[in-house]
């Protein structure tokens, strides 16, 4: 079981890699073409777009599925803050999980409507840090077991 545990939580982490660094090579790269007034800049985007929002809803699906897990595996044996700060990051993820796809999706492919979902990634990026955050919190505060519950509320606790 601790295998499973521990791939989970390492193809969590790969899957997220490759959201966030998705995004911010799009931020980095794609951005400019995007600001082009070319009417070539959007053909040269549209094949591009639609291989990234692929590849980009892959990662997704694959990082809320694990994320799920990861926190159905700990959601017995931690306390109520714990699931307060899980909750927000659910939510921030799955906004962000929103935005990139209406942001990587091709659509028409005309220049105003690709500069339009290139301005999202600023946000998306940091969307994406503040998920890290909050991840690096809960992860912390497991090991030193701030969110960790006692041993009386554990047994009180339901089983899931």
């Amino acid at each position: 079981m601790e295998f499973v545990k521990f791939f989970n939580k390492w193809l969590h982490l790969m899957s997220m890699i490759g959201v966030l660094g998705g995004i911010i090579f799009a931020w980095l790269s794609l951005r400019k073409a995007a600001k082009s007034d070319d009417p070539a800049a959007g053909e040269f985007l549209r094949p591009i777009l639609r291989t990234f929002g692929i590849s980009l809803g892959v990662f997704w699906i694959v990082a809320l599925l694990t994320g799920f897990y990861n926190y159905f595996i700990v959601m017995g044996s931690v306390t109520g803050a714990y699931h307060m700060y899980a909750g927000i990051k659910m939510m921030l993820a799955i906004l962000m999980f929103l935005i990139s796809l209406y942001m990587a999706h091709p659509g028409s492919g005309d220049v105003p409507a690709l500069k339009k979902r290139f301005n999202w990634l600023v946000a998306l990026i940091v969307l994406g840090v503040m998920i890290v955050g909050i991840s690096a919190h809960l992860n912390l505060s497991r090991i030193s077991g701030a969110y960790i519950k006692q041993p009386a509320e554990a047994l009180a606790a339901p089983v899931p």
